[in-house]
């Protein structure tokens, strides 16, 4: 077990949010894979603790996989007609993009889709070409 350290309470919070917000901002990992390394471990036995069932890291990729999966919820709730149109796979495909060009950075969700019509058109592919599809 890692040694017992006093961590300030607004660097736990800011590495939580970090954790959260953009899991893979460093090993452009899927947040399946939160950590971008094993020498992180010991820092988050600091922070998380293990259960006898799960590590502490396995505690921290629940958390993040369900965060994310609200988000998309959520997404799909403010865009149901074009999660309809594209499918549920599609849409969550747009959708995980989206999320980790724009993470949720307000208590509020309501906001969260305010940039996912200018993301769709900038990453929409045939975009340059002369004949648009319908």
């Amino acid at each position: 077990m890692a040694e017992k350290r006093n961590i300030p309470l607004v660097n736990v919070q800011k590495w939580m949010q970090q954790m959260l917000l953009d899991p893979y901002a460093k090993s452009h990992q899927l947040p399946m894979q939160p950590l971008p390394s094993e020498s992180e471990e010991p820092y988050l036995e600091t922070v998380i603790k293990s259960s006898k069932r799960l590590s502490a890291k396995q505690h921290l990729a629940i958390y993040q996989m369900s965060y994310v999966a609200r988000l998309r919820n959520c997404l799909a709730k403010q865009f149901s007609a074009l999660e309809y149109a594209l499918g549920e796979n599609l849409f969550r495909g747009f959708a995980d993009e989206y999320l980790q060009q724009y993470p949720s950075t307000s208590y509020n969700l309501i906001y969260l889709g305010e940039n996912f019509a200018t993301f769709l058109e900038v990453t929409r592919s045939g975009k340059n070409e002369a004949i648009k599809e319908d």
